[in-house]
């Protein structure tokens, strides 16, 4: 995560100005609440990692921008989502 290249004067060399990021990581024990899903929405972060999302109802988290998501098949709990702030650049 840098933002724009420079080249330093006295080596020529490439550098990088680096970018702040902010990560924030939450148990859920199921994000199947509109609550949880409003308090996802509402944290100040650029990237949230959050674990024990259990079984997903897919219309609560569609308008979430989920950079990863892996539920637990078969079993209950566990599973994990990543997921940017919308506008925020990745690349």
């Amino acid at each position: 995560m840098y933002k724009k290249e420079t080249k330093d004067p006295n080596t020529n060399l490439k550098t990088f100005q680096p970018k702040k990021l902010k990560i924030s990581h939450w148990n859920a024990r199921s994000i199947n609440d509109s609550c949880k899903i409003k308090f996802i929405k509402a944290l100040e972060r650029d990237l949230i990692a959050i674990q024990e999302i259990w079984k997903i109802d897919n219309q609560s988290i569609q308008d979430l921008n989920i950079l990863d998501l892996t539920e637990r098949k078969g079993k209950r709990g566990g599973g994990r989502m990543t997921t940017p702030f919308s506008d925020y650049d990745l690349d």
